[in-house]
């Protein structure tokens, strides 16, 4: 064996043995999303009956466990990434997208679209106005550049990403104006602007903000609440009493509505809570829904 190929396979060697360890965060190429690698485990799923907020959608509350480790994106899917992948395979989205313009409120705007949402944005903010279709399309293309397996998450891996280990209503503590450190939500500026109640604090955004700017939660993956909705792969089953308990996703035929988990910029208080859900049809597009992919390990 020649000394080269020798560092070539222990280079190969040591990057999949750190990228199998967890709380790792690694890219599978330059242009990649940044990933961390979670371990497997167990937690509650949903929220209690007496939880401020609780919806009869989120019961009942369950334990799921997560038989094995896998690695999500560290923040949502940004422009700049989407942008890459429309380049490289010309999938331009469509429109309409439910968007916000101050002549007519919101509305299904066919101007509004991933490239202008109607709100500023730059290319480290991320991506919205894509569909559930347009989000997987991304990750077959990512899947096939990198060799590796991209999807959206499962409902229940999202959740257990979301709470890294907690399990109150948020993966912070403390009075209700320290959400504006934490998430990116209905605050004072979007009451003085679009909406007639706020959160009683300014996280700095009036619209959606640039990833990975607000404090992480306990897993060090940014803006699992608040910031935009993120598609995942389930079908909403209006509860959880015949969804699975192994981490796996809920998918029923036909499905005529999927899940997204999260919260985002346009949430008036409720207070924001990592159980909330949100259910929409895969084709339409929301500039207040992004997404974030999980890659699976081997």
């Amino acid at each position: 064996m020649s000394i080269w190929r020798a560092v070539i396979l222990f280079l190969l060697f040591a990057t999949s043995a750190v990228a199998q360890e967890p709380f790792t965060s690694f890219r599978d190429c330059d242009e990649c999303p940044e990933l961390i690698v979670l371990p497997g485990g167990a937690y509650l799923m949903g929220s209690p009956a007496d939880e401020i907020g609780h919806h009869e959608s989120e019961a009942p509350q369950h334990e799921v466990s997560i038989p094995a480790p896998f690695a999500i994106t560290t923040t949502e899917i940004t422009v700049s990434a989407f942008a890459a992948f429309v380049e490289a395979t010309g999938d331009e989205t469509e429109t309409p997208c439910w968007a916000f313009s101050e002549d007519a409120g919101w509305t299904w705007n066919e101007v509004a679209s991933w490239r202008d949402p109607l709100f500023p944005q730059t290319e480290d903010h991320p991506v919205t106005c894509v569909s559930r279709q347009d989000a997987a399309a991304y990750a077959q293309w990512l899947s096939l550049e990198t060799g590796q397996i991209y999807r959206l998450p499962s409902e229940a891996e999202w959740e257990y990403a979301a709470r890294g280990n907690t399990q109150g209503p948020r993966y912070w503590e403390g009075p209700r104006e320290a959400v504006c450190g934490y998430a990116n939500t209905n605050d004072i500026s979007g009451k003085n602007h679009i909406w007639k109640v706020a959160e009683p604090c300014d996280d700095g955004w009036l619209y959606a903000a640039r990833v990975g700017f607000f404090v992480p939660n306990p897993f060090g993956l940014f803006d699992m609440q608040g910031n935009v909705w993120e598609w995942t792969q389930d079908c909403f089953a209006g509860d959880y009493f015949h969804t699975p308990h192994d981490g796996s996703a809920y998918l029923s035929e036909p499905c005529e509505r999927y899940i997204l988990r999260g919260g985002s910029w346009t949430e008036t208080p409720g207070p924001i809570r990592i159980a909330i859900r949100e259910w929409r049809a895969p084709e339409e597009r929301f500039a207040w829904a992004g997404f974030r992919l999980v890659r699976q390990i081997e």
